[in-house]
């Protein structure tokens, strides 16, 4: 099994240790956005000890098996555990919160001003991934299955991968952004003294978005983004004519808002 240091980037450590990521939600170590930064370096700017901290990394992964090594999968399985797992989360997800949401806003907003800014934040939240969603799986995701297994005659030619990537990486700094400005207004999704059952709910279904967007973001920064781009420097060809007029449309508009 790989080994790990403080010396080993953050996202890296969650490559090879799966289990990892669950130790940096308690820690607050952001593993996915950042995920170049040397532990170590992550470690000390949140006050932690790095040496502690590689003690818990090594224990969790002796006592945790069930989850899996993604950085093996083939990249169709990658990418169909990405849709099937976090797209669809969201898509169940993002329609249930904003109801809540908006019962809660209606209850509680004279009391609790911040829910108006709350409710402003996660509707950019929620259209900025449903056009990052359609990118991946409209152009990204059947140009990475195509390399890995390509149809007799298909001629998957046209474009570099580096404009699209740079463009879903910006899409990951807005959403962790967005995702740290809904944490602060919930005061770290802290139910108030005054929340009824919907507000609690509302908060534990943030807190739960929260960590299924950080591994969300992991299996694409850290484990797919690199293989793709992997799959472009050893001299694969890429893309679609229409695919890639639908991406660069989507991602320019993206870029002058």
């Amino acid at each position: 099994m790989p080994r790990v240091s403080a010396e080993t980037a953050v996202g890296q450590v969650v490559v090879a240790i799966p289990q990892a990521a669950r130790v940096f939600e308690r820690l607050r170590i952001d593993y996915c956005c950042v995920g170049s930064s040397p532990l170590g370096e992550v470690c000390r700017a949140r006050g932690l000890s790095p040496e502690a901290v590689l003690v818990m990394l090594e224990s969790a992964r002796s006592n945790t098996t069930d989850l899996r090594d993604w950085s093996r999968a083939s990249l169709a399985e990658l990418t169909d555990h990405i849709r099937e797992r976090h797209h669809e989360f969201l898509r169940a997800e993002l329609p249930r919160l904003s109801q809540l949401l908006a019962r809660v806003v209606s209850t509680h907003g004279p009391q609790h001003p911040e829910l108006e800014q709350l409710r402003e934040v996660f509707t950019g939240f929620c259209g900025d991934l449903t056009e990052h969603m359609i990118k991946e799986e409209r152009v990204l995701f059947p140009w990475l299955r195509e390399i890995e297994s390509p149809e007799p005659g298909s001629d998957s030619s046209c474009w570099g991968l580096d404009g699209l990537l740079a463009c879903l990486s910006h899409d990951h700094d807005d959403v962790e952004r967005a995702l740290e400005v809904m944490r602060d207004l919930t005061g770290g999704h802290q139910a108030p003294a005054d929340a009824g059952a919907s507000f609690r709910s509302l908060l534990e279904g943030l807190a739960e978005l929260e960590r299924d967007m950080h591994a969300h973001v992991h299996l694409e920064t850290n484990i797919l983004f690199p293989l793709a781009r992997a799959l472009e420097a050893a001299g694969a060809d890429t893309g679609c004519p229409c695919q890639r007029e639908e991406a660069t449309h989507a991602c320019d508009a993206r870029r002058d808002t």
